[in-house]
């Protein structure tokens, strides 16, 4: 039951957060505007997880794989099939076995571009570890891993809701000045390994 509560809780915070605020990212110094697609998301479900859940609800789950990066765990893409975002929400928030919703944004008139719940940030120097150990204290995130052969780089996740999306973190992170560079880490052509992919959420305004 307190689970159960927890994540209503948690999804109603995730509603509010998308809705309200405002979407951006930072690329080269600039603050660089986003438009919310409010007939897709993406979303990490347990491996336990029933994906026809999703199709009697009517939508449509696509790029449906395991995820590598955070175990026991798959990641997909869900289209709404122009129902109402906020209520499109609220209904998966009731499905069992889905740990977060992650919101899309519109790149043009044809392709959408994805988040999840990681970012990637490098230091600007191998040994300023302990400037990232300290600002995951203060602003929160998990360090999930180093990225291979690419020591200044790591992949942060953000395991609660109440610090908002991964997007929002990610320019928190930046606004500290403390970092060379932070990676939102956007998924434009949904495949099973860009969530792993240091350098996929690199590009230009």
């Amino acid at each position: 039951m307190a689970q159960k509560l927890f994540s209503l809780v948690a999804f109603l915070l995730f509603t509010i957060f998308v809705s309200a605020q405002e979407h951006f990212y930072y690329y080269k110094g600039e603050k660089i505007a986003l438009t919310l697609n409010t007939q897709r998301v993406n979303v990490r479900v347990a491996a336990d997880f029933d994906s026809l859940t999703i199709a009697n609800l009517g939508f449509k789950l696509s790029n449906f794989h395991e995820d590598k990066l955070i175990e026991n765990t798959f990641f997909g893409e869900i289209d709404f099939n122009n129902t109402n975002y906020t209520s499109s929400i609220e209904n998966l928030k009731e499905i069992e076995g889905i740990i977060g919703i992650f919101p899309h944004f519109q790149k043009n008139k044809d392709k959408s571009i994805g988040t999840s719940d990681i970012f990637y940030v490098k230091l600007k120097n191998i040994e300023d570890f302990n400037i990232l150990q300290q600002t995951i204290l203060n602003k929160g995130g998990k360090i999930e891993m180093q990225v291979p052969y690419m020591p200044e780089w790591y992949i942060i996740s953000v395991d609660d809701l109440n610090l908002g999306t991964a997007m929002s973190l990610s320019n928190e992170f930046y606004e500290t000045g403390l970092f060379e560079d932070i990676d939102p880490a956007f998924m434009f052509n949904f495949t099973p390994t860009c969530s792993n992919d240091p350098m996929f959420g690199s590009f230009g305004g």
